[in-house]
């Protein structure tokens, strides 16, 4: 009995040493293949489209940069990780992109945490601002970067991009009003906060928000601090902007993301 126990676990063990060889091959090989994809460079296959941003009068403001790559059908798509440039890519696309961008108007980019902690940050902002001394440039951090647990660094690095002259802007704030205490912290730090209307608009009346578009809107205004909708897509979405006076909006409703080469 104590020999067949002695077998049964041997069999144990030597299928979990199996599996976790298996897992390891499989991650081994897609971290090369990622690996290879990301520091490839810009072949072509990777485009900054841009979204356009107005004001609540439909004068244009400036476009946010989005990411897009060339699937295998000829079709430009999201990329599976939008922000998944290294720095030097970034900027090869940069340089490509503020080329179709009349002087004058705003850019926004999007930077990940990852990309924001890097250590060649600081020559990478001072390279973006050279090339956008006709422009003002505005960086894009989502919200729940602030709460990695290098948020202080983080934080840091907004305030150095700011000290050269760009702009913060937190987005996809939420509804939850934890993340007003959180935002309460930093709002020196900011000039945007971006409300995605997506996060807003209920399927019923009875839902309940506890930080709705209007408590933004005050806690941004008693701070200095301008409030962007995006994902506005409908006229509906439109007039609430209007009704609640906010003067910065993004979405399909009021321009679609396309190629800059066609926005002119």
């Amino acid at each position: 009995m104590f020999t067949n126990l002695i077998d049964h676990l041997a069999v144990v063990a030597t299928t979990i040493i199996v599996a976790l060889m298996a897992l390891t091959i499989i991650y081994t090989i897609y971290s090369l293949s990622y690996d290879r994809h990301r520091k490839g460079g810009p072949e072509g296959n990777l485009k900054f489209f841009g979204q356009p941003q107005f004001d609540i009068n439909s004068h244009i403001l400036g476009y946010e940069l989005l990411l897009r790559k060339l699937n295998q059908t000829g079709e430009w798509v999201v990329p599976d990780r939008p922000n998944y440039l290294t720095l030097n890519q970034f900027l090869s696309l940069f340089k490509v992109a503020i080329q179709e961008i009349p002087a004058g108007q705003n850019i926004s980019i999007n930077l990940s945490a990852e990309q924001l902690m890097n250590a060649s940050f600081e020559p990478f902002i001072k390279s973006l601002i050279s090339q956008t001394t006709s422009h003002q440039l505005a960086i894009e951090i989502s919200f729940a970067d602030l709460n990695n647990w290098k948020s202080s660094l983080l934080i840091k690095r907004m305030n150095y991009a700011r000290s050269l002259g760009a702009k913060i802007c937190l987005d996809s704030v939420g509804s939850h009003a934890k993340n007003l205490r959180k935002l309460s912290e930093v709002a020196e730090s900011i000039d945007y906060l971006k409300c995605s209307m997506d996060e807003y608009r209920k399927t019923d009346e009875s839902d309940w928000l506890d930080m709705n578009l209007g408590a933004w809107l005050i806690f941004a205004q008693s701070h200095g601090i301008k409030l962007v909708l995006s994902r506005v897509e409908t006229n509906s979405d439109h007039i609430l902007a209007r009704y609640l006076g906010i003067n910065y909006v993004q979405g399909w409703y009021v321009g679609e993301t396309a190629e800059l080469k066609k926005m002119g």
